[in-house]
């Protein structure tokens, strides 16, 4: 471990790299290597270090693979692309967005929204250290179709789960039992106080709804990992997950960049109100539980581990108890 990655072996093969700010997957079986995703412009040296520790260099990815197209996740598409020879992917729509024919991201106007939180300002601040506002995209992208087996490590199989972006893929690691759901959900975000299954800010999000409505398509994927663009691994399956976020927190269709015709053909945004699908009994528990986890002095990442891992096994079937 160093001072902002960490790489964890979670199946043979699949290591994954809890970046400085987001996630990165290295796909290894046999001679052939392949990532899914690869952070920020200014992760490149921890992601080169994240390929020697599991034994490999830049040059021996065959493969990028974009769950979607935000430059913390394809920070260092083009340079891997341009000067080592890797062929970089997306499925659908994503393609589109990785080479900047199109452009889903947050507005400053929405970041500006949320600055008054000081964890927004930090979150800010690092984004654009990190060489966010640079110039990302891929001069030459392979785009493929959803639910068939994309020839590298491991044989991937992306499904398109939109409303992040309009693109945005998911990868099956069948034989493994691993999915990797980059933002689909996350374990955590450097502006969220909570650790544990969730969803981003809805600003993060092209259409919050969409994005909400695509849990069920994830809901239905096989696996007993899930891995997440943000925050630690999850050691359940996307059913799980998914069945977590609804149990702990509420989700609310927030204003965003999403947009349907008016009966004269204009397009107009869209604005859902909140819809609670929350338990607050598991709130509060949740809520005990992290403050004790505190003042035992147990570490932050060791809380959220716990927290997660808890969140988990209850929306598997388990069940608050209390002793009488």
């Amino acid at each position: 471990m160093t001072s902002d990655w960490q790489i964890t072996e979670v199946a043979t093969g699949i290591h994954f790299v809890e970046g400085p700010a987001s996630n990165w997957v290295i796909l290894i079986d046999g001679d052939a290597t392949a990532l899914i995703d690869c952070g920020y412009p200014g992760d490149w040296t921890a992601l080169t270090a994240s390929l020697a520790a599991a034994g490999k260099h830049p040059d021996d990815v065959d493969q990028l693979l974009v769950t979607h197209a935000h430059a913390d996740h394809i920070g260092s598409a083009e340079r891997l692309r341009r000067d080592h020879g890797t062929e970089v992917i997306a499925c659908g729509p994503e393609a589109q967005h990785a080479r900047r024919t199109v452009l889903h991201q947050v507005t400053k106007a929405e970041v500006e929204a949320q600055a008054a939180d000081p964890l927004v300002r930090v979150w800010m601040d690092h984004a654009i250290a990190a060489g966010g506002l640079g110039d990302v995209a891929v001069a030459k992208v392979t785009e493929v179709p959803p639910g068939a087996a994309i020839a590298a490590a491991h044989r991937p199989i992306p499904h398109l789960l939109p409303g992040h972006t309009p693109g945005h893929t998911v990868y099956e690691l069948p034989e493994a039992q691993v999915v990797v759901v980059g933002d689909g959900l996350v374990s955590g975000h450097a502006i969220s106080k909570h650790q544990g299954p969730q969803m981003l800010h809805p600003m993060f999000h092209t259409d919050p709804l969409m994005a909400e409505r695509s849990l069920e398509r994830l809901s239905a994927l096989p696996g007993e990992v899930v891995l997440p663009g943000h925050g630690p691994a999850m050691q359940c399956s996307p059913a799980a997950a998914v069945a977590a976020v609804r149990g702990t927190r509420t989700l609310t269709g927030a204003p965003g960049r999403h947009s349907s015709p008016t009966p004269d053909g204009q397009q107009t945004a869209q604005s859902a109100p909140a819809r609670s699908v929350g338990s607050s009994t598991t709130d509060e528990v949740a809520e005990v539980l992290r403050e004790w986890l505190s003042s035992a002095g147990v570490p932050c990442e060791a809380r959220g581990r716990v927290l997660q891992e808890i969140a988990c096994r209850q929306a598997s079937g388990s069940r608050w108890s209390s002793a009488s």
